[in-house]
């Protein structure tokens, strides 16, 4: 959430310094660039609130398998919404310059350049915590000779 905060920083300043000395696709290109990542701002900043918080607190091993098959499956559907930002923004790109309409063509530039980054993100982060997952896998709670233990394979 760190670098989804930082990339929506640096876009909202550095866009909107951008906007106000473009005119046309270039500008409206800006203009998305500012709201779509005030949107990744709020998310940053509920993800890192909700983690802090939830640090507070300990939780089962099978509480935290179940968390972490969660992630991952909400880290998928969010690369399948990347790629509908992608292609979403591809479509209004080729409207806006078939229709000679600047602010649709810059919006759809944005909405690729930001689905792009969104696509990279999110797979990268589905990678590792798939990565954190298989060490999750290791850990199982198994008959011992006294009952139950949890025991991790390595």
């Amino acid at each position: 959430m760190t670098i989804l905060g930082a990339w929506a920083g640096v876009n909202i300043i550095q866009s909107s310094i951008s906007a106000a000395s473009t005119t046309g696709s270039t500008q409206a290109f800006f203009k998305m660039n500012v709201y779509w990542n005030i949107a990744n701002a709020a998310i940053a900043g509920i993800g890192i609130l909700s983690a802090k918080r939830a640090l507070k607190h300990t939780i089962s091993a099978q509480k935290n398998w179940q968390q972490q098959q969660n992630i991952e499956k909400l880290l998928l559907l969010n690369t399948g919404l990347d790629a509908a930002y992608i292609t979403t923004g591809l479509y209004l790109k080729e409207h806006g310059l078939r229709v000679n309409n600047p602010q649709t063509e810059g919006y759809g530039t944005s909405i690729m350049v930001q689905g792009g980054f969104l696509l990279i993100f999110d797979l990268i982060q589905y990678f590792d915590h798939h990565q954190n997952g298989k060490k999750l896998n290791q850990l199982n709670f198994e008959p011992t000779n006294n009952g139950v233990g949890l025991v991790w394979h390595l």
